[in-house]
C-alpha cells in the first residue's frame, strides 16, 4: 500500500508542478536554448548540404519526415528525401551557400515550430552562373526520447522565382 500511495503522491506533485505558472524569464531561457540548438543543427545541415554529405543531413530527419518542397511533389520518409536530394545533385543542382534566419520559435509538447527566411545560392543546369533564391520556411522539430531533435515536417517556398 505504501508504494501505491507514493506513486499517487508523485502523480499529484507532478500535476501541481505542471499547473504552476512558468515565469516569463524561465520561458524565455527555454526558448533561447531551443533556438541555440536549432541554429547549431541548421549550421551542420547547411554545411553537409554544401558538401553533399547526405548521411549527415539525413541524421537530422525523422524516419517518417514529411517534406513539402516548393514546386515539387510531397516527399514522405527520410529515405525518399535523401533519394530526392541525390537525384537533384545528379541532375546538376549544387548548393553553393545557405543563409537562414530564424524569425520565430514556439513549442507545443514535444514539437518545436521554427519559422524563418532563407537565401540559397545554387548552381543549376542551364545558366553558367549561380542563382540566388530567397523565401520563407517552416520546420517542425520533434524532441526524441534521447533529447535529440529530428525534423518531422519541413516546407519552404520562394518569395518569387529566381532570375535565370
Amino acid at each position: 500500500m505504501r508504494c501505491v500511495l507514493s506513486g499517487i503522491a508523485i502523480l499529484v506533485l507532478c500535476a501541481v508542478s505542471l499547473a504552476a505558472p512558468v515565469s516569463n524569464a524561465d520561458h524565455d531561457d527555454l526558448v533561447e536554448r531551443i533556438i541555440e540548438r536549432i541554429e547549431e543543427a541548421n549550421a551542420l545541415i547547411d554545411q553537409a548540404s554544401i558538401e553533399d554529405d547526405y548521411e549527415t543531413v539525413a541524421s537530422f530527419y525523422a524516419e517518417d519526415v514529411v517534406v513539402l518542397p516548393n514546386n515539387e511533389p510531397m516527399i514522405i520518409g527520410r529515405d525518399a528525401f535523401i533519394e530526392n536530394e541525390k537525384a537533384a545533385r545528379e541532375a546538376g543542382f549544387e548548393v553553393v551557400s545557405i543563409n537562414s534566419t530564424i524569425i520565430e520559435v514556439f513549442t507545443a509538447g514535444d514539437l518545436i515550430h521554427e519559422i524563418g527566411t532563407y537565401e540559397l545560392t545554387l548552381n543549376v543546369p542551364g545558366p553558367p552562373f549561380p542563382i540566388t533564391d530567397t523565401g520563407k520556411y517552416l520546420v517542425i522539430w520533434e524532441i526524441q526520447p534521447d533529447d535529440s531533435l529530428r525534423i518531422k515536417l519541413e516546407m519552404w517556398n520562394n518569395d518569387e522565382p529566381p532570375d535565370y
